[in-house]
């Protein structure tokens, strides 16, 4: 039912309409209080008789009043009569953006103002988290005195389409279905995102597209993305490009850059912020960095000049920049940061948070945070190039550890789980070096073609670039393997030869850097450069520097090549720089030109943390530390914790810890608690020695019983005669001994299924597994594999707990089993009931209880999750926090 002239909604009198469109009939009225002439907007039927979307179109609206922008449309208020419910809305005059383009393209000095309105319209929305999903010409005003209005700002999320609507593809309503969930689809047709068009949830960088197309449309007067009809339309928006030679050669090169970075159809390759959309169309980054008289100027190299002065040009869409404030000398330097995009990064003390810079400082490889981006583990891969505005993802390789960069800075080495790879990026083919490399922990790439890496095995290999079989590298001197030589990682060639740092680690010690050179197969001539946590890494700039972190700080030191030592003091270059302890590597790498990567932050810790059921904090145990597996006392009276190949003990409610003499990340309660179990490996390194204690120190250690062909001990049986134990990490068999007489292993599971976690039921009649789970991704959130229960010894089947989930454990008085699991994109601590009546195993319905932010350190095989005997207190170590970690910044010019 139409509204005619005189009709009264509340103080507003009707006096002429205006048109019609997807969200209603439109009216021009008189305010009777106010004295002012507005807009009304009808709501169609099918909103205004649904309650629920009313509500919801209500508190869109709420919002949007909320917005106070002189390129915003305001809205008045909502009006609601027996027979109708309306918008009431400032009336802007003059024609819209759509009238104005069908009379041809809009010239530059016309349209750059135009799309800055628009800008500043949707950045004011964006920071208050409102966004617009209907962008498009017919929605945007231009007034006869130049003013833009954006109108219908998120009106689009609370609305269908009205009956009968224009097939006409650049005028057509807004589509929905089911308008506020996932899978809808939201926007018109020709300006709406790839995103959107799929029925994906969207964010603001649909927005950003659609600012794009509208740009596109002013400049030249022709649709983006065109087609004959919807379908056409929509199919084009996924599929084609603009054709770009309409722009090209009649805009500036900042404008066109802008249009395709507006235009990407990746979102994590778009621009991320309107606000630096509209910096860079005012040109506000091209200037070069700030001068300085002569006098104090000092000259960097002209590859790093040009990629400062290229980065200082374009990064406007992806981050920001600033001059260093000076330091103990007037040298200059030039920072920025990268933001990293939809894809975000690995989080602060994960193996693959550190950004790896190329040797000629012009790229930087990255990993993201593949989870949070719905990627798969190994997909969040993204190349950034200095001179370029955003980054791009490498779409070839499957990186599932750090990698390392080739001399030439072209290549890439990587391992994807199984073998190890080169690969040309961002999207070369990826080509086998080497076969069986399934995880590395640093490499390097030396001027003479060879490869060097290290092991999660605790050992070097080298292999010619071009391929073949690996070597094992034979150690002399201080690094034999009869100096107590636990862990050697983070190999790095120095330029020019076969020198090159390592990480070394010994028992209980701090890691050292050491100097040596790889010949014939050994590394020689190993020098002791320094004792450091973390891994250095080396660049020929300033004359030989070796950098390093401490205490979160990146220091510089100079290494005489030629003497292989350190001189003079360590230079601060910059503090807050993260690192990873579990890892022993700082998050920073150096360029053979001098520029520095790094990710800010401190180090990587966790924080034994304790929480009722309702997920309320009620205390901790220990300090920050690092955690990888974490065991509850029988008496719940201490914590054991194991990293690698250390243990600690610690108490609820005090700080600190004590670390045992020996111990790993699988030592075990014995059943009663008055001892430790630990699996030493046998002299062939072919199975396990079992031994077992006191906790308290002192003593006979006392060999319980020898495992052929066993890697690490998973549980013990609540009687104590009885270990669980499997192959190694994420095995696909899990195996029980007895702990009497001169016994063997026998398989008690075998599948092509990954297994872990596998615990005993507290009377021992069950065991409870992860099946098909190897953990989560970059990010951190783990929905797992499932989690099953069956008979112990058996015979039996065994019977799906949940179907999803990780780190299962079994509460002490059997009510309930706990484990870890995504909601809502965060891992969740959930619960199941579960029960035994007469020996038949019952589970309930698994409910989430609260979230828990886990340490970056974690894997499928590992544990994180303790729950007291009546359920009324967890331990789970959480990751220390790390704000405004989720950059990287760069640094040149420090050198001097």
């Amino acid at each position: 039912m139409a509204l005619t002239p005189g009709t009264r909604l509340g103080v507003y009198e009707i006096t002429a309409a205006i048109g019609a469109g997807g969200m209603g009939e439109v009216y021009r009225a008189t305010d009777s209080n106010l004295k002012r002439s507005v807009a009304i907007k009808v709501l169609p039927a099918s909103v205004a008789g649904d309650a629920d979307r009313l509500a919801r179109f209500q508190r869109e609206a709420e919002a949007l009043a909320a917005l106070n922008h002189p390129n915003i449309g305001a809205i008045y208020g909502l009006e609601k009569t027996p027979d109708f419910t309306a918008l009431v809305m400032e009336l802007v005059e003059g024609e819209d953006l759509s009238q104005r383009i069908a009379r041809g393209a809009i010239p530059l000095d016309e349209a750059l103002p135009i799309a800055k309105q628009i800008a500043d319209a949707l950045e004011a929305a964006h920071e208050r988290g409102i966004i617009h999903r209907d962008l498009k010409p017919a929605n945007i005003k231009v007034r006869s005195d130049g003013t833009v209005k954006v109108l219908d700002f998120g009106l689009a999320k609370a609305m269908e389409p009205a009956a009968g609507a224009s097939p006409s593809a650049s005028m057509s309503p807004t589509l929905s279905i089911h308008a506020t969930q996932a899978g809808m689809i939201l926007g018109t047709a020709t300006y709406m995102s790839p995103e959107q068009a799929r029925g994906k949830t969207v964010d603001k960088r649909a927005d950003i597209w659609a600012f794009g197309t509208v740009l596109f449309e002013m400049l030249t007067g022709q649709r983006a993305f065109p087609g004959e009809d919807l379908t056409d339309t929509l199919a084009a928006v996924l599929k084609l490009d603009p054709k770009w030679d309409a722009v090209d050669a009649a805009v500036p090169a900042r404008v066109c850059q802008v249009l395709r970075v507006c235009l990407q159809k990746d979102p994590r390759q778009r621009a991320q912020a309107i606000g630096d959309v509209r910096l860079a169309l005012e040109g506000a980054f091209e200037t070069a960095a700030p001068q300085r008289t002569p006098a104090t100027m000092t000259p960097l190299r002209p590859l790093a000049w040009w990629a400062a002065t290229a980065a200082l040009a374009v990064f406007a869409i992806v981050g920001w920049w600033r001059p260093r404030p000076e330091a103990s000398s007037a040298a200059a330097h030039v920072a920025f940061t990268i933001a990293p995009g939809a894809v975000g990064l690995a989080r602060v003390g994960d193996i693959h948070a550190t950004p790896a810079i190329s040797p000629d400082g012009t790229t930087v490889i990255f990993y993201g945070d593949a989870t949070a981006a719905g990627l798969g583990s190994g997909d969040g891969v993204r190349l950034r190039r200095l001179n370029q505005l955003a980054p791009e993802p490498v779409r070839t390789g499957r990186f599932t550890n750090p990698g390392f960069w080739s001399p030439d800075s072209r290549s890439f080495v990587f391992t994807d789980g199984t073998n190890l790879k080169k690969m040309r990026v961002p999207d070369g083919a990826p080509e086998i070096v080497v076969s069986d490399v399934a995880a590395l922990v640093g490499g390097s790439w030396s001027d003479t073609g060879t490869l060097l890496f290290a092991t999660p095995s605790r050992l070097l290999y080298s292999v010619p670039a071009a391929g073949g079989v690996a070597t094992r590298i034979e150690l002399g001197g201080a690094l034999s393997e009869s100096s107590a030589v636990l862990d050697l990682r983070w190999p790095e060639f120095l330029p020019g030869g076969e020198e090159f740092l390592v990480s070394v680690e010994r028992k209980l010690d701090p890691s050292e850097v050491y100097l040596a050179t790889l010949r014939d197969g050994r590394a020689v001539d190993p020098v002791l450069l320094m004792k450091n946590a973390t891994a250095a890494r080396y660049t020929p700039a300033g004359g030989g520097r070796l950098l390093f972190v401490r205490n979160d700080n990146l220091y510089a030191q100079a290494l005489n090549r030629a003497a292989r030592t350190l001189e003079g003091e360590p230079q601060l270059i910059q503090q807050r720089v993260a690192s990873s302890p579990a890892f022993r590597v700082a998050h920073f790498s150096v360029s053979r030109t001098g520029v520095v990567v790094w990710r800010p932050g401190t180090a990587g810790l966790s924080q034994v943390t304790i929480f009722d059921r309702q997920g309320r904090e009620i205390g901790t145990a220990g300090s920050p530390t690092v955690v990888q597996t974490l065991k509850l006392a029988p008496d719940e009276s201490r914590l054991l914790i194991g990293f690698d190949k250390t243990a600690r003990l610690l108490e609820p409610g005090r700080p600190g810890q004590q670390q045992l003499e020996q111990g790993a990340l699988d030592t075990l309660w014995s059943s009663d608690g008055s001892k430790l179990l630990d699996g030493i490996p046998t002299d062939d390194g072919k199975g396990l020695r079992v031994v077992e204690r006191p906790v308290t120190g002192g003593g006979a250690v006392h060999q319980l019983v020898t495992a052929a062909g066993m890697g690490r001990l998973e549980d013990i049986s609540p009687d104590g005669k009885t270990l669980l134990l499997s192959r190694g990490a994420l095995d696909t068999a899990v195996y029980s001994i007895g702990l009497e007489g001169v016994q063997n292993a026998k398989p008690l599971v075998q599948s092509g299924e990954t297994i872990s976690h596998t615990r005993f039921s507290p009377e021992g009649r069950w065991i409870v597994y992860t099946a098909s789970s190897v953990g989560g991704g970059a990010g951190g959130v783990y929905s797992g594999g499932g989690t099953y229960v069956q008979p112990y010894p058996g015979p039996g089947l065994r019977k799906q707990v949940t179907s999803r989930g990780n780190y299962p454990v079994w509460r002490k008085d059997g009510r309930e089993i706990v484990y870890l699991d995504e909601f809502q994109g965060r891992n969740y601590v959930w619960s199941v009931p579960v029960a035994d009546p007469g020996g038949e195993f019952r589970a309930g319905t698994p409910v989430p209880l609260f979230p828990a932010r886990l340490p970056a350190t974690t894997f499928g095989d590992l544990n994180f999750l303790a729950v007291s005997r009546d359920g009324s207190r967890f331990y789970i170590p959480q990751a220390v926090e790390q704000p405004e970690s989720d950059v990287i910044n760069v640094l040149m010019g420090w050198a001097k």
